[in-house]
């Protein structure tokens, strides 16, 4: 059986790692640009979720908010 864990993360390298392994040359953003967004004061970590299966990373997931209170 395989677990899965989910947690809260901020490390911009690892986002930009499994986005290139997932998306290759589709991925347009850089290391750099996720860095921004990661350094930003609207940015909430809680909102930023990775998957780890046997220690290591699998996935991540970015939960925004929609531009509108009431959507």
């Amino acid at each position: 059986m395989v677990m899965i864990e989910v947690k809260t993360f901020r490390d911009p390298e690892i986002w930009y790692n499994i986005l290139k392994r997932c998306f290759g040359d589709l991925e347009k953003r850089t290391l750099d640009e996720l860095r921004a967004v990661v350094d930003s004061p609207s940015f909430d970590p809680k909102n930023l979720l990775l998957a780890e299966v046997e220690g290591s990373p699998a996935g991540c997931l970015w939960i925004r908010r929609l531009p509108k209170e009431d959507r």
